[in-house]
């Protein structure tokens, strides 16, 4: 009986070569998507500070958010961090009064890929 030998020298480099693409856009979809939903968070959080900064202020002269930014996000860049309103007052004249904040970051995503804005909202009642 005669044994006919394969030869299956690349066949695990070939296989590999097949795979290699998919694993890798696997591995940087999950990557940008924990950037782009830390930028979320980061977005959550400054619109959440704003809103608790302006809903205790009881002083006359109005806050200084930019100045404020890098202490309560520091991982977003200020230059591309918008907040609206840019002035936020907390009128106290009725009791049930609140401030809404939106804050807007330009996406910088890593792969460019993803939306070009990231909101994040909160609002809280005027006085604490």
């Amino acid at each position: 009986m005669r044994h006919i030998y394969r030869r299956e020298e690349g066949a695990s480099a070939v296989e590999f070569a097949l795979v290699l693409p998919l694993l890798l856009a696997l591995l940087l979809g999950i990557i940008e998507f924990g950037f782009l939903f830390n930028q979320q968070v980061s977005a959550t959080q400054v619109a959440r500070e704003v809103a608790r900064a302006v809903a205790v202020h009881t002083e006359t002269t109005p806050l200084n958010l930019n100045a404020l930014l890098p202490q309560m996000a520091p991982l977003l860049d200020p230059a591309n961090v918008t907040i609206l309103p840019a002035t936020p007052v907390c009128t106290a004249s009725t009791t049930d009064s609140r401030v809404t904040i939106t804050v807007q970051v330009t996406n910088s995503s890593l792969l460019g890929i993803g939306p070009d804005t990231i909101t994040g909202k909160a609002s809280m009642r005027c006085g604490g």
